[in-house]
């Protein structure tokens, strides 16, 4: 959670990537969809197919048309930090 937000934290390589978990189509979980690692590295939505960039939420294919928020990550010492303000 960020703040109230739920957020869904992946892993591709050596980098992490943060996303609102809410879905922007009809507010389902993102974190039960699957992650393309292949560039551009996504998460799809697991009802409808939306699917969004991991590298600053935006839209790569509908129905969703508003991108999800997304969030600075740090990750020290295995530890992860989220924070608001990457997209």
């Amino acid at each position: 959670m960020v703040g109230d937000e739920p957020v869904v934290v992946v892993r591709v390589g050596d980098r992490a990537f943060a996303l609102s978990d809410v879905c922007t189509h009809q507010g389902a979980a993102l974190h039960g969809g699957g992650v393309r690692t292949a560039a551009p590295a996504a998460i799809s939505c697991p009802f409808h197919g939306s699917t969004f960039a991991l590298e600053g939420g935006r839209v790569l294919r509908g129905p969703a048309s508003r991108p999800v928020a997304a969030y600075e990550v740090r990750v020290d010492d295995g530890v992860v930090a989220v924070r608001p303000g990457a997209g």
